[in-house]
């Protein structure tokens, strides 16, 4: 799992790829999980300035553009799945699959389908770049669409076509050691391995961390944890802005007592 901050993001340069990754497909697909807290930001895209694909979020809502004519041509999807009103914004994960068969699309967003028809022909792989989580410029690179990059979590990411050889999971390459030579990375983007049915986290080592993103405490919620240690002081839970902010929540341990 990768965790974005909305400043960071992964480059795929598949140009780079064998050929045989970059052959036409009738039929292609797209698998996204991600959770985030934020209502905005671009997730992936898969393109050229003359043409492109890419899914964000707009005010929570999951939105698929693709661009066939630097921005003078596209089809702007706009779903809304019967759960909390249309919005993916809510802390929770989901899946979304784009599949396209010629030019019938379907968005998938948590098993609910919503079929399209694409104006012209598109790809969802192709040899231009593919960046996972945002960039540099999300505005210029969208032509508008999408100002900001991705602020949360994404656990899959797969690209996938009739014609080619395996698949292209996104998040695997990352993980990859040593990193694939057609990857690059841009700012600081957290890795984590959770097992939601466990019963917790160990931290063994002074310096280790788990990085989660921001809660937005302005917004309202409550938080709870339970735990146990055998050392007298420490720090628990820190939730703040950027460096010199002076808004932030702090819980720790000091001299065997609790502390907020």
């Amino acid at each position: 799992m990768l965790i974005f901050d909305g400043q960071s993001w992964i480059t795929y340069d598949f140009s780079k790829l064998p050929d045989g990754f970059l052959e036409e497909n009738d039929k292609e697909s797209f698998h996204l999980k991600f959770k985030t807290n934020k209502p905005n930001g671009l997730i992936w895209y898969s393109g050229s300035d003359q043409r492109n694909m890419h899914f964000s979020l707009k005010n929570g809502a999951p939105i698929l553009v693709i661009d066939y004519n630097f921005g003078y041509q596209l089809d702007s999807f706009r779903v809304k799945p019967p759960s909390n009103n249309g919005r993916l914004d809510d802390n929770k994960w989901h899946n979304v699959w784009i599949e396209r068969d010629g030019r019938h699309v379907v968005i998938n967003v948590d098993g609910h389908e919503f079929p399209k028809e694409l104006r012209m022909d598109a790809s969802v792989i192709n040899e231009g770049g593919v960046y996972l989580g945002g960039h540099s410029d999300p505005r210029k690179l969208t032509d508008g669409k999408t100002r900001i990059s991705f602020d949360g979590m994404v656990e899959e990411a797969v690209m996938r076509g009739n014609n080619m050889p395996t698949d292209l999971d996104l998040v695997g390459m990352y993980l990859e050691r040593p990193q694939p030579a057609f990857i690059t990375i841009n700012g600081d983007i957290d890795e984590a391995i959770i097992n939601e049915n466990t019963q917790g986290v160990t931290f063994t080592r002074e310096e280790a961390y788990l990085r989660l993103p921001k809660w937005d405490a302005e917004r309202g919620g409550k938080i709870s944890f339970k735990f146990r240690t055998v050392e007298p002081n420490g720090l628990m839970l820190y939730n703040g802005g950027a460096p010199g902010v002076r808004d932030f929540i702090e819980i720790g341990r000091a001299s065997c007592r609790e502390r907020v």
